[in-house]
């Protein structure tokens, strides 16, 4: 009778093991990014009204704590503020954002890792959110309009 290899890690392990560590790392990015404390204040299931951008590209962190979300955001802008919706394979410990331009303390174009970049800088909590390519463009627009039809 010969002895049959032992499988290293049994397939009705992988799966169960595969989602709680990705689970995990979302957890950990979440915490480590802001985006966590971002969903205490401004978490949204509310639809949003506005022009749509899929697949954006943000930084979200402090310093060299940056977590970069690289193409798997959905942002729409309009009037009231921006709201950023994270693609749903990558949801968890991300709820949808409503972020109301009223907390903006600024929005201004900068570089960022030699990139053109957005910069939204949050007063409550303060954070700030970098915004590539044509998400980034079009905040800073609708930013500047909500700015200038604001009664000061």
């Amino acid at each position: 009778m010969t002895a049959q290899p032992q499988p290293l890690l049994d397939l009705c392990w992988f799966l169960p093991l595969f989602v709680g560590g990705c689970c995990t790392v979302l957890c950990f990015i979440s915490f480590i990014g802001g985006w966590h404390a971002l969903s205490k204040r401004y978490a949204s299931a509310a639809a949003v009204s506005g022009r749509a951008i899929p697949f954006a590209s943000v930084w979200l962190g402090p310093g060299m704590l940056t977590v970069g979300y690289s193409a798997c955001l959905f942002v729409q802008c309009n009037a009231d503020g921006m709201a950023l919706n994270i693609f749903s394979l990558f949801r968890p410990f991300h709820p949808r954002l409503f972020i109301p331009w009223a907390v903006v303390a600024d929005c201004k174009r900068q570089r960022y890792c030699f990139l053109n970049c957005t910069a939204v800088y949050l007063s409550e909590p303060r954070q700030r959110i970098l915004f590539r390519g044509k998400a980034g463009r079009e905040i800073y627009g609708v930013w500047q309009q909500s700015r200038q039809s604001t009664p000061k």
